[in-house]
């Protein structure tokens, strides 16, 4: 992840080259590449030390990408990173969570970078370096093996290079050279494992970039094409005024995944995608557009997944605040959206499958005392369904037949008008609470109680 993420359009294409892809055997964490039916769409950017198995499998999602971080060199991983690692896959293959990791800048000491010094120069020894590198990458490989889910080599390479001597985010590397050290990269990868290999995430919109790598290597060698299509809107609805952070004139993730998967052959992953923006209804409408827009494409992509979990990362961008407590609002669209959501084909879907609901019930009181004859509506973002209730002697309400994978707008005690609401009954204070995700009980009810302020 660019720690000073620009707002650029992100082109990932790729020329024909080498796509291996391993068949896994029954029951085996990993799918068909690109085959990403039902959970195995949604994935979540996470920091190496965290959150751990449990809390993504909470979130919804079944995949997390990790970056290896080792500064040590020589072949062998430091036992400190060995170690984490191996915590790491054990934790999160324990929650049934698949791994992709990355392997970049930060996975070998040293890296001498490239600079612009009036032409692309390495600031060292490339060479040495990148040898050191590929090994380091096979011993990973060899004592992981396919422990590992996924491998993405690099990331977002063709970011444009620092001036000569500059400091700060830099992970450039020249075409040429990325292709053959994917090509090499890729065969120490084989060495022990069978796992998919991801070209890194492409931020630069340079179509020539991918061109010039495969035609150094003969081939571009990777079986699928990561992308990170931060400022594109998920879908041509959201235009012409898409929201904060968002340009429609960059296309969308539909057009990004057709386009470069019809000239590449190979899946697209969304390695990373996601808003820089602290308006967190905006940020859930994004989670949810952005996955549907994924769902929609079928077999074209890979997971999808979201930068990033936790604003300890790169703020704001996460569903988390950075002490880890949920930003209600996109962290309940995610679960919401990772529960109901299913590509076209797929087995699962709404109707209160997945943990969703399609009844919704609860109480309304006013300092502890239950407040009958109030009225309750629940509004559907997807179909615009508008349902109502009032509650009885106890203050309880219930609303059923309401769409399992919609979002509900519910509103006690109030009525839209006039740009705003006003209390129905004016004796008794009213609540609004968006993007209600019916999210399912024990008793196949989604409940929401309200206390009223007196």
């Amino acid at each position: 992840m660019n720690q000073n993420i620009t707002c650029c359009l992100v082109l990932a294409l790729a020329a024909s080259g080498c796509m291996i892809g391993d068949e896994r055997e029954p029951g085996a964490r990993g799918p068909v590449i690109g085959a990403a039916g039902g959970l195995d769409l949604y994935g979540i950017n996470v920091a190496t030390t965290g959150p751990g198995g449990e809390a993504v499998r909470e979130l919804g999602a079944s995949w997390t990408r990790i970056e290896l971080v080792d500064g040590t060199t020589g072949a062998a991983l430091s036992d400190e990173t060995r170690d984490r690692l191996a915590a790491a896959l054990a934790d999160y293959h324990a929650a049934g969570i698949r791994v992709l990791l990355i392997v970049n800048y930060s996975s070998h000491g040293g890296f001498p970078g490239f600079y612009d010094c009036g032409g692309v120069v390495p600031g060292g020894d490339w060479q040495g370096w990148r040898d050191g590198f590929v090994e380091r990458v096979r011993t990973v490989a060899t004592t992981f093996g396919d422990q590992i889910d996924a491998w993405e080599v690099w990331n977002e390479e063709d970011h444009p290079a620092l001036p000569c001597g500059e400091a700060g985010y830099n992970p450039h590397v020249p075409a040429g050279d990325y292709g053959v050290l994917l090509r090499d990269t890729y065969g120490a990868i084989r060495s022990g494992s069978t796992a998919p290999v991801v070209v890194g995430g492409l931020d630069s919109g340079q179509v020539s970039y991918v061109h010039e790598a495969s035609a150094a290597a003969g081939g571009l060698f990777a079986d699928a094409v990561g992308i990170h299509p931060y400022g594109v809107p998920p879908a041509a609805s959201w235009c012409p005024d898409p929201g904060e952070d968002l340009n429609c004139e960059w296309g969308t993730f539909a057009s990004k995944v057709i386009e470069y998967g019809d000239a590449t052959g190979v899946p697209v992953w969304l390695t990373e995608f996601g808003l820089r923006s602290e308006d967190l209804a905006h940020q859930a409408d994004y989670v949810e557009g952005s996955y549907r827009a994924l769902a929609a494409l079928g077999d074209r992509v890979g997971p999808g997944f979201y930068f990033c979990y936790s604003d300890a990362m790169v703020p704001p961008f996460g569903l988390t605040f950075a002490d880890g407590a949920p930003k209600t609002a996109p962290f309940t669209r995610y679960q919401q959206l990772a529960r109901a959501i299913d590509p076209p084909g797929g087995g699962g879907g709404g109707g209160g499958g997945g943990g969703m609901a399609s009844r919704l019930h609860g109480t309304v009181e006013i300092g502890g005392a239950a407040q009958p004859g109030l009225v309750v509506t629940a509004w559907g973002h997807l179909d615009g369904d508008l349902h109502e209730a009032t509650t009885d002697a106890l203050g309880i309400y219930a609303l059923e037949g309401l769409r399992a994978d919609s979002l509900y707008n519910v509103v006690v005690n109030a009525r839209f008008g006039d740009g705003g609401f006003a209390p129905i009954d004016g004796s008794h204070a009213f609540e609004v609470r968006d993007n209600v995700a019916l999210t399912a009980g024990p008793d196949d009810w989604h409940g929401e109680d309200f206390q009223l302020a007196e």
